[in-house]
């Protein structure tokens, strides 16, 4: 998954960014003193939103090749199978010394010969466990460690191994299971990236339908907000400031936005009840009503001078009357 050497690199002792790896399979959880940067805590926590149907995504996409064993941890980590052995053998795992054991420390080399030894449990077993010990000692007949290669990243999600492309269409699946009609992510994912805008525009959609978005509740989220008074959102000054409510539910946000369908001569007749079913919806009515097939453009410049304007707010109090007088939308069909 990286070139051989960088991950070494970075997590040597006292290294910046701490045990890279280990950060890798297991997502670390972050306090509100940690001194990590959004950037890393963000990289660390892939996978992990409450949308997604695996506690972490990303981690648990991600096994081990067995070569020394001297980095796999023989119960925590994903080695025999894409399941880690403490979920396999609850109840004999119960019953480990050293939870935390390596597979190195789980056997010993007689010559050129790997034996396993597997003693280090609380004793007496019951007969769950007792059978979990049998059913474990078959499993490891035919494995072993090796001297000559180290331990190693393995992405079981797709035969070719890991991809960006791959990953992505991975996660897509993952993110919403049940795709509806207007309410599509699938949908979302293709169309945004087919559509014409800068760059920037782009990634901040991307953030929008992934609800990656820094919104207050969100900052709140990772300590960086501790104040509730400074979670409010500084349109209608009423409720807290999470992305449904600042692009969605907000009433100065809903009143913008039956404006912008005016001037695009549409009547909003959904009936979604998120962001990306409106944006959707938009899209849709665009192509049908105007013959004007511009994917997510016009939803996208709408939602991003929304976010401009309210990182532009000074002093948390917007300007509400008048708030898009400066912007002026009649560029986009020119």
């Amino acid at each position: 998954m990286a070139q051989p050497g960088i991950l070494d690199n970075l997590d040597k002792e006292g290294g910046r960014y701490g045990d890279i790896k280990r950060a890798m399979l297991m997502a670390p959880s972050f306090n509100s003193r940690s001194k990590s940067s959004l950037w890393w805590r963000d990289l660390c926590s892939i996978g992990a939103d409450s949308t997604v149907t695996s506690p972490n995504w990303f981690a648990s996409s991600i096994s081990l090749k067995l070569g020394s064993g001297s980095f796999i941890l023989f119960w925590m980590d994903r080695w025999l199978c894409n399941i880690p052995l403490n979920t396999m053998f609850p109840e004999l795992f119960l019953l480990a010394e050293d939870s935390w054991c390596k597979v190195t420390d789980m056997g010993f080399w007689n010559g050129d010969f790997w034996s396993w030894h597997l003693t280090s449990f609380i004793t007496p077993m019951d007969r769950a466990a007792a059978a979990q010990f049998e059913e474990l000692q078959i499993l490891l007949v035919p494995v072993h460690p090796t001297r000559v290669e180290e331990d190693g990243f393995k992405w079981w999600r797709h035969a070719s191994g890991f991809s960006v492309s791959n990953a992505y269409d991975s996660f897509s699946l993952c993110v919403v299971p049940d795709f509806s009609l207007e309410s599509s992510f699938r949908v979302a994912f293709s169309s945004i990236w087919k559509t014409k805008v800068p760059s920037r525009i782009l990634i901040f959609g991307w953030r929008l339908i992934s609800n990656r978005l820094p919104t207050k509740v969100e900052l709140a989220k990772r300590g960086i907000l501790v104040n509730p008074s400074e979670l409010r959102c500084p349109f209608c000054l009423n409720f807290e400031e999470d992305l449904n409510h600042l692009f969605f539910e907000c009433s100065f946000t809903n009143r913008w936005w039956r404006n912008f369908l005016y001037w695009l001569h549409l009547i909003d007749d959904s009936a979604v009840d998120s962001i990306v079913g409106r944006l959707c919806w938009l899209e849709k009515h665009c192509d049908k009503v105007r013959g004007v097939g511009l994917k997510w453009f016009l939803g996208l410049v709408f939602c991003w001078i929304v976010w401009i304007g309210r990182n532009e707010v000074p002093g948390g109090v917007v300007l509400r009357s008048g708030f898009f007088s400066r912007y002026d939308f009649r560029w986009i069909i020119r």
